[in-house]
C-alpha cells in the first residue's frame, strides 16, 4: 500500500510541482479523489521512507500556529526548545500546550523538484 501512496503522491506532484506543504490530509484527499482510501499508518510509512536519508525525496518542516491562527515556520533550534522545554518561540515563555500548536509537513527536496518540474519541451507558450 505504501508504494501506491507514493505513486499517487508523485502523480499529484507532476501536476502541482510547486506544492510546498505535503500533509497526511493532502494525501488522504489525493487518494479520495482517485477512489482510494489510505490509512494514516500507510501514509506515515510512505512519507518516512520518502524523507529518509537513502531516498531524500522529501524534507520535513514544522510550523507553529499561534492563538491568532497565524502560522510561523520553525527553525530546528525553535523546534528543539519547544520539544525539550515547552518554550513559545514568539514570547520566549513556557507554554504547557505549545506542543499541540506545532504541525509537521513535508516538501520536495531541491534535487527532487528537478524531476517534477516540466522540461522545456513540456512548458506552455506563456511559461
Amino acid at each position: 500500500m505504501e508504494v501506491l501512496v507514493a505513486d499517487q503522491l508523485f502523480e499529484f506532484l507532476r501536476g502541482y510541482p510547486k506544492t510546498s506543504h505535503i500533509t497526511l490530509q493532502l494525501i488522504r484527499q489525493i487518494g479520495s479523489k482517485n477512489h482510494l482510501k489510505f490509512g494514516d499508518a500507510e501514509i506515515v510509512r510512505a512519507l518516512t521512507f520518502l524523507s529518509g536519508d537513502s531516498v531524500q525525496v522529501l524534507s520535513t518542516g514544522f510550523e507553529f500556529v499561534d492563538d491568532d491562527e497565524s502560522v510561523h515556520f520553525l527553525t530546528n533550534d525553535q523546534l528543539s526548545e519547544i520539544l525539550s522545554d515547552s518554550i513559545n518561540p514568539l514570547s520566549g515563555e513556557v507554554d504547557p500546550y505549545i506542543k499541540e500548536k506545532v504541525t509537521m509537513f513535508f516538501f520536495l527536496t531541491e534535487e527532487a523538484q528537478k524531476f517534477f518540474e516540466p522540461s522545456d519541451s513540456e512548458k506552455g507558450l506563456n511559461e
